[in-house]
This record gives structure tokens, C-alpha cells and sequence, in this order.
């Protein structure tokens, strides 16, 4: 075999190489891909959760990779996020009956994507939601992190012990973003409770 052609089937498998590198680069972390916005506040009703009112909130996936989103904490900005107690939150189990791709506990959003999402909010903050005030602390992983992860649990529990736990990969990760508020979004007014018709005696 020439030297011209070891040259060529070298640089070939250098390119087929490169080609799953940039991709796991490009796809393992991308920077803040998440961007939330409320769309309608809907009226009260029994199917709020918890006294939460009910929103309509866009999700856009900006980045190249699939995004699996566990939950996201809603609160005012500046404020931390309380598990416990929380203003706000979105998370998978209510989505389902709209149809969406939901995957052990994780809401799927595809790459480059838009969906429609079910969130909660405390009645006394919608006045901050309609004016852009409230943060959406998301709990995410990129689907490559999420398959390695699981990659990294077998081999956890089938190595020897010294092996073990060598490597960690973290079960979510963590981002802030703006729940931006369109124009147009309008708090309905509570509905009176229903009268009650008086018992004669």
C-alpha cells in the first residue's frame, strides 16, 4: 500500500471520527437551552392544583440537543427555589394528558422545538407573571448526559467494587430563565362562589 493511500484512509477515519465528536460536543451541555413563555392565564377552576392557577406556557428548545426536563420551580426574581414550598411549578405528570412525550418522570423536547406546557401559580403573583417578573428555575438533562448516566449506573452495579463510583454524572442539571410574559395576557377575574338558596324552615 502507498504512502498516498495510508495517508488518505488515515485522514478519512479522522473526519468519521470527528463526525460523533462534534455531535456529543455539541449536544452533551448547551448553554441555557430552555426559554419559557406565558402565554394565558387561565380562569379559576377545580382543575387547579392546590389553589395554583392554572397557565398556558410556551417552551422553546433553542438548542441542537434533546432535552429531558424533570420540573421547574417558579418563583419571583431574586428568590431561590424551595422544593417544599414553592410559588410555582411545572412538572411531567400533569403534562400527560395533553399528549405529551413524557419518559420516566422527564417531559421530552425535541431539538430545536416548541411545546405547550401546564404550569401553576400562586393567585397573589399572577400580577408579577403578566409583568415578566417571575423566574423558572428548570431541572434538566440533555438526552447523551441521560443515556450516559444510565451507561454509568449498570456499570456501577456490575464492576468490582474499587471500580465503582469512579465516575459521576449528575442526575439533572440546573439553569435560571425569565418567564416572559406576551403581549395581550390578562388576569381573569375570580368567579363569585356559587349562591346558595336558602333552606326554609
Amino acid at each position: 500500500m502507498s504512502r498516498r493511500t495510508k495517508l488518505i484512509i488515515l485522514a478519512l477515519f479522522l473526519v468519521l471520527l470527528a463526525i460523533p465528536a462534534a455531535y456529543v460536543a455539541l449536544t452533551w451541555h448547551p448553554q441555557n437551552p430552555l426559554h419559557f413563555h406565558l402565554e394565558r392565564i387561565h380562569q379559576a377552576s377545580e382543575l387547579d392544583h392546590k389553589g395554583g392557577r392554572r397557565l398556558r406556557i410556551r417552551v422553546e428548545n433553542s438548542s441542537h440537543a434533546e432535552i429531558h426536563l424533570f420540573k421547574v420551580l417558579m418563583e419571583e426574581q431574586g428568590n431561590s427555589p424551595d422544593w417544599v414550598d414553592h410559588s410555582g411549578f411545572i412538572n411531567a405528570e400533569s403534562q400527560r394528558e395533553q399528549g405529551i412525550q413524557v419518559q420516566e418522570h422527564a417531559i421530552i423536547i425535541p431539538p430545536r422545538s416548541t411545546i405547550h406546557l401546564t404550569g401553576y401559580l400562586r393567585p397573589e403573583l399572577l400580577s408579577s407573571a403578566q409583568q415578566g417578573r417571575i423566574a423558572a428555575h428548570y431541572y434538566w438533562n440533555s438526552q447523551i448526559i441521560r443515556k450516559s448516566e444510565r451507561g454509568m449506573r449498570w456499570f456501577n452495579q456490575h464492576s468490582p467494587r474499587m471500580l465503582r463510583n469512579l465516575i459521576f454524572l449528575p442526575e439533572y442539571l440546573v439553569d435560571e430563565a425569565p418567564l416572559e410574559s406576551a403581549p395581550g395576557v390578562e388576569i381573569p377575574p375570580t368567579p363569585p362562589p356559587p349562591a346558595t338558596t336558602p333552606t326554609r324552615e
